[in-house]
């Protein structure tokens, strides 16, 4: 999965969910946000192992690389 695909299935649950993009998108920032913020130096670890393309990974990043890990574990 890539980002337009993320986007996609964030667009999708918008439109399930009868509710606007933006508010999957502020939810998702908000428990991403309290994610990043956990002291763990593990929990960091795996949070800096996600490529973005900014100072933090977007949530299309994240559903995007973490769609990849399952696949390619579960390939195996």
């Amino acid at each position: 999965m890539n980002t337009k695909e993320a986007r996609k299935a964030l667009d999708q649950v918008a439109t399930d969910e009868g509710v606007s993009i933006e508010t999957i998108m502020n939810e998702i920032d908000i428990a991403m946000g309290a994610a990043r913020s956990n002291p763990n130096p593990e929990i960091q670890r795996l949070w800096n192992e996600i490529p973005c393309q900014g100072e933090h990974p977007t949530p299309e990043e994240v559903i995007a690389y973490i769609t990849r890990k399952i696949r390619a574990s579960t390939s195996n």
